[in-house]
């Protein structure tokens, strides 16, 4: 399969994370290609219209412009951003899906999404647990999630040019590319799901927001970490330093409390016993 990565040509140390986590892991039969990401300075240039930053009118437009340099091809296309982490079971999970769901009518299957509301994020800890005991993957219906995130997703061959219709109709640029995708999905006009658990997630990196501004910093740092929580081969390397982070923001007696508070209430939730 072909792997498309977005990637500013400056963002050299992004370009090189993307590239050896996708070369330590991936298995025969997939390539991996670079699309060198629009700019701002494209879209001033050509004036393209809509309330949205230039930067997030250039991320809508490079996500396009890969789907559709191969609106023409049947077979199924990956396009993720350069945060994206693989694993060592992101391509053996991948293949093992597309095999199983070869007359499956979805336009989009996501590895990794932003979950925005508390209660889905709860139902997936519960459902984490036995899922990774089993060592399973199953695929999550997103019209029913409140999502956003693009990071990382596959395009099926037979819906691309129904997707570039519904992203044709998101002119001028108004809503930004993840979040217009996710309407659509919500609405019904497109069918999605996401692997879940995840089996991809977002690299160090995505801490070094390019497009959000700075005070969104840490609830982004907090959506992070749960993704990497939520990850098939999620480890606490991965995202100990995010909590510890987020443990320096909660300094605060006050919070501290509610945040104890919400622990016992999450682990009740799911299932666990409280000591």
């Amino acid at each position: 399969m072909d792997c498309y990565y977005i990637n500013l040509d400056a963002a050299t140390e992004r370009r090189l994370s993307v590239e050896a986590s996708f070369e330590k892991h991936a298995r025969p039969g997939w390539k991996l290609h670079r699309f060198s990401a629009l700019d701002h300075k494209h879209i001033e240039a050509r004036g393209i219209e809509g309330s949205r930053s230039a930067r997030e009118k250039a991320c809508f437009l490079s996500h396009k412009a890969v789907i559709e340099a191969h609106a023409d091809d049947s077979a199924p296309l990956m396009i993720v951003e350069d945060d994206t982490l693989f694993g060592l079971a992101t391509f053996e999970i991948i293949d093992g899906f597309l095999q199983q769901n070869l007359k499956s009518d979805w336009d989009i299957i996501y590895t990794d999404v932003a979950v925005m509301y508390l209660e889905n994020m709860l139902t997936m800890v519960m459902h984490r647990k036995k899922l990774m005991k089993d060592r399973q993957v199953i695929a999550l219906d997103l019209a029913k999630i409140f999502f956003f995130g693009s990071s990382s997703y596959l395009i099926n061959g037979s819906s691309r040019k129904k997707v570039l219709a519904c992203l044709e109709s998101g002119y001028p640029i108004n809503v930004e590319y993840d979040l217009f995708l996710a309407q659509k999905i919500m609405s019904g006009e497109l069918k999605a799901a996401v692997l879940f658990p995840f089996v991809t997630t977002v690299s160090p990196l995505a801490a070094s927001l390019q497009i959000q501004p700075d005070d969104m910093k840490t609830i982004n740092l907090t959506r992070d970490a749960f993704r990497n929580m939520m990850w098939f081969e999620s480890a606490p390397a991965g995202f100990e330093d995010k909590l510890r982070l987020l443990e320096k923001a909660l300094d605060k007696p006050e919070l501290r409390d509610l945040a104890a508070l919400f622990a016992c209430l999450c682990i009740f939730a799911a299932g666990d016993p409280i000591v």
